[in-house]
């Protein structure tokens, strides 16, 4: 459960609340949901992808793998849903190669930029077609995290080399859709005429994509940062928008615990001795929501306990009780936390007191009240519960119900009942 400053008491007063409804007291701890995801804070910790890796002196080299993976250690935080305090994931990115892989150079793989850049980066052997999977999963671990939110994953450079060859094409799986740098546009209201991408998106059935490369791409064009690509149009250099030509916007949905990809590339001119490089990021963004302290109301008969209503149950309040407890207590009071339900006997007093039903001991010859569901002789499954708390006469109180009289038995003795 997020911690947070300062305590309030809700006090001890036990009338129902106008401000329960609906979604609870307001004021509790804003919390961060969603998915945070960049490249910016990963550290590569392992750079065995196919088993190559870089030398003990190469840039790259992570001496303490022994796993044929690249993995991206933090690429950031799932917050969770907004259904109840829950302990924030660290996520790393796995990627494993499922068919046959081979390099060109494999101290390539990693980050652009000798392994100091903000793209991560697989390099691929020319005249070669290979399936990655990129998964998600509990930090250190191989335990899948399952994204709360939406993502997006974008790929960088996507372009042919002299004549023709080297030609990059990137097939996608999973995807809700592909949107390149004119779509870009549009939804950034820039003014036209805009920017036209060269990279041939196909919709190849269901959720499947493949991204074609047209445009004759040089070492020297590409880009340094995501930012130059992703900022408006208006705003980029002509070197900016030559590289913001050749990418793609992969948007995912959310459930997923990664996604399968296929890099393929054509022959050079001397297969065998060249080979380029597939480059992506990958962006996630959590939002702040308002949340609300949980209020508790009772079912009616014959139910005998209070359940909750607001906070993160996703049931509306209606009528109901605000928490007698403090608010730390009051924020994890509801559906899903280990304290649950049995804080409910310091934070639903006045609910669980209205709560109470009484009626008649189901013992003949006793002339005493009985409390549904908690006395012996009127437990649930009992006539006395299962009936008589149902669709008899019922009382709030025991004082009440005995001041009624109704529960006497008497029996007559030589004119005297008693």
């Amino acid at each position: 459960m997020r911690g947070f400053l300062g305590l309030v008491v809700f006090g001890a007063a036990y009338a129902q609340d106008p401000l329960c409804s609906p979604n609870g007291i307001p004021g509790a701890p804003s919390q961060i949901t969603g998915v945070s995801v960049n490249f910016n804070d990963s550290i590569i910790t392992c750079n065995r992808l196919g088993g190559f890796a870089p030398a003990p002196d190469e840039p790259g080299f992570t001496p303490d793998c022994t796993v044929d993976e690249l993995r991206y250690t933090n690429i950031g935080t799932d917050f969770g849903f907004s259904t109840g305090p829950s302990d924030n994931v660290v996520v790393d990115l796995v990627i494993t190669n499922l068919t046959n892989y081979i390099p060109n150079n494999a101290l390539r793989n990693g980050r652009t930029s000798e392994q100091t850049g903000e793209f991560g980066q697989v390099n691929m052997a020319d005249d070669q077609l290979t399936r990655f999977a990129y998964r998600f999963v509990e930090t250190g671990t191989n335990t899948p995290v399952t994204f709360s939110t939406p993502f997006d994953f974008f790929f960088y450079d996507i372009d042919v080399g002299e004549q023709g060859r080297l030609a990059e094409v990137i097939t996608i799986a999973g995807a809700l859709r592909v949107t390149d740098i004119e779509d870009a546009c549009r939804d950034q209201n820039q003014p036209s005429p805009c920017l036209s991408g060269t990279v041939i998106i196909q919709n190849i059935g269901g959720n499947s994509f493949t991204c074609i490369g047209t445009e004759r791409g040089y070492g020297a064009d590409n880009a340094d940062t995501p930012q130059q690509i992703l900022q408006p149009v208006a705003d980029m250099s002509e070197f900016d928008k030559v590289a913001a030509r050749k990418y793609v916007n992969v948007s995912f949905p959310a459930g997923l615990q990664g996604f399968e990809v296929d890099y393929s590339l054509t022959a050079s001119a001397d297969p065998g001795f060249s080979g380029r490089n597939f480059q992506y990021t990958i962006f996630g963004e959590s939002r702040e929501e308002e949340t609300f302290f949980p209020c508790y109301f009772c079912p009616g008969p014959p139910e005998v306990s209070c359940e909750t209503c607001g906070g993160f149950t996703g049931i509306p309040c209606d009528t109901a009780y605000r928490a007698t407890c403090e608010n730390t207590t009051a924020y994890a009071c509801q559906p899903g936390d280990p304290s649950y339900p049995d804080c409910k006997d310091e934070c639903a007093i006045g609910c669980e007191e209205e709560c109470a039903s009484w009626v008649c001991s189901p013992t003949p010859g006793q002339d005493f009240c009985v409390e549904c569901g908690i006395d012996p002789t009127c437990l649930p499954g009992t006539e006395c519960y299962d009936t008589t708390c149902t669709t008899g006469t019922t009382f709030e109180t025991k004082a009440s119900c005995e001041a009624a009289q109704t529960c006497i038995d008497y029996t007559c003795h030589e004119f005297e009942c008693k």
